[in-house]
C-alpha cells in the first residue's frame, strides 16, 4: 500500500510532532510505501532545529514550495491557505505517479480541509491527526473551532495523541487516542536503589528554552533545594532556544550554584543522561502531549511537573510522580523531596517503566496507526 503524510512540521525542526511522524512512519515504511509531504525546506533554520543530523528512515520525503504560515496579509491569503487547495494539488500529483491508498494529515490547521478535496476528487481516505497547539479546541476562537469541526467532519477518521485536544468539545471524548511514545530499547532504568546512596541527587530536564517552558521556575526550585539541603541536589538543563542567555544570566546573577545549562542533547546522550538522573522535572505551561515525560517513564524516573495543559492526561500524580500548581516553588521543592524517599522512588520507578512498556512503546503505537491507515 502507498501512504502519504501531509504535514507543515517536519525535520530539521525537532519537536514532539516531528518525532512522532518519524517514529511511526519509519516503522510503517518497513511494510508499506510511505511519502512524507511537507512545505518545510531542508535548509530551514531557527531555535527549534536540531544540532545533529536527522537521517531519513524507510520513507521518502517530498518537499514542495508552500505558502508561509504566519504573517499573511489579508483575509484572502489566509482563506487560500485554509482551503488547502495547493496541498491537494501536491497530493494529486503524487497520486498520479503511484496510486495512494490513504493520506494522513497532521494538524487540522492550517490545511486540514485538503481532506475534502482528496476524498472528493481522488476517492482516497484521509486520517486527521491532532498533534499540535493549533488543534486544542479549548484554546481556539469561534471561527477556528468551526474550522476544526469542519475538518473532522470531512475526514474519514480523526485521531488525537492525548484527550487534551478535544476535552472541551462536545463529543470529543469519542475520538480515538493514539499516543506518542519512546524507543523503549534505548532506555534502561538506573540504580534500583535510586538516589539514597548517591550524592548529589540529580534532577534533569530537557526541552526548548523558550518562554512558555518556564525553565526559570526550575532554577528557582534548584535554589530553594540548595537553601534547604546544601550540596544535596543538582539541576541539569538540556536544550537550546531564545531564553538561553537570560537563563545563564539568572544563574550567574542569583548565584544558583547547583544548576547548569548544558545545551542541545542528542538522542544517544539523552538515554545516558536519564539513566544517570534521579528525578525528571518540568514547569512547562503548554504541552499537547510531552514526549519527554514518556521518555522519563521509560527510564524509570519519577516525574515532578507543573499541572498545566495536557500534562495531567499523561502524568498521573498518584503513580508517576507528582503534579504541583504552577509557580509554587516551595511546593515543587517539597514534591521533589517526597519523590527521593527510597520506598517512594522505587515504587514510582517500577510503575513508570511498566506503564511505558504497556502504553508508550513506539512499536505498538505504529502498529495501531498502520491498522488505521489500512482501514481496518
Amino acid at each position: 500500500m502507498h501512504f502519504a503524510v501531509l504535514t507543515h512540521a517536519y525535520f530539521p525542526v525537532v519537536g514532539g510532532a516531528e518525532i512522532g511522524i518519524h517514529e511511526i512512519y519509519d516503522r510503517i515504511g518497513a511494510a508499506h510505501d510511505v511519502t512524507i509531504v511537507t512545505s518545510l525546506s531542508a535548509d530551514y533554520s531557527d531555535d527549534f532545529v536540531a544540532d545533529d543530523d536527522r537521517s531519513i528512515g524507510t520513507y521518502r520525503v517530498l518537499r514542495y514550495k508552500g505558502r508561509r504560515l504566519w504573517g499573511l496579509d489579508g483575509r484572502w491569503e489566509k482563506f487560500k491557505l485554509l482551503v488547502g487547495w495547493r496541498e491537494f494539488r501536491v497530493i494529486r500529483a503524487l497520486h498520479r505517479q503511484q496510486r495512494l491508498d490513504a493520506v494522513n494529515i497532521h494538524f487540522a490547521a492550517p490545511y486540514g480541509m485538503a481532506a475534502l478535496w482528496i476524498q472528493l476528487f481522488l476517492r482516497v481516505p484521509v486520517v486527521i491527526s491532532l498533534v499540535g497547539r493549533s488543534d486544542v479546541y479549548a484554546d481556539l476562537g469561534t471561527w477556528d473551532r468551526r474550522h476544526l469541526r469542519a475538518v473532522m467532519r470531512v475526514a474519514t477518521k480523526t485521531v488525537q495523541n492525548s484527550p487534551y485536544y478535544l476535552d472541551k468539545m462536545p463529543g470529543g471524548e469519542s475520538v480515538e487516542v493514539v499516543p506518542y511514545g519512546a524507543n523503549l530499547h534505548d532506555f534502561t532504568v538506573g540504580s534500583g536503589e535510586g538516589p539514597v546512596s548517591q550524592a548529589p541527587v540529580v534532577l534533569v530536564t530537557f526541552q526548548r528554552l523558550s518562554p512558555v517552558k518556564r525553565v526559570d521556575v526550575l532554577l528557582d526550585v534548584a535554589a530553594e533545594l540548595e537553601r534547604r539541603h546544601p550540596g544535596r541536589f543538582v539541576l541539569r538543563v538540556f536544550g537550546k532556544g531564545s531564553e538561553g542567555a537570560a537563563l545563564e544570566s539568572k544563574i550567574s546573577t542569583e548565584k544558583i550554584v547547583n544548576a547548569e545549562l548544558l545545551g542541545y542533547v542528542s538522542d544517544e546522550r539523552l538515554a545516558d543522561e536519564l539513566r544517570n538522573a534521579h528525578v525528571f522535572v518540568a514547569h512547562t505551561m503548554s504541552e499537547t502531549f510531552g514526549v519527554m515525560f514518556v521518555q522519563a517513564m521509560a527510564a524509570g524516573l519519577p516525574i515532578v511537573a507543573a499541572s498545566t495543559s495536557s500534562i495531567p492526561y499523561v502524568v498521573d500524580s498518584d503513580t508517576n510522580g507528582e503534579l504541583v500548581p504552577p509557580f509554587d516553588v516551595p511546593g515543587f521543592a517539597d514534591a521533589v523531596e517526597r519523590q527521593v524517599v527510597p520506598e517512594r522512588w522505587a515504587t514510582v520507578s517500577r510503575a513508570n517503566r511498566a506503564r511505558a512498556e504497556k502504553e508508550f512503546d513506539w512499536d505498538v503505537i505504529a502498529r495501531r496507526m498502520k491498522t488505521i491507515m489500512e482501514g481496518r
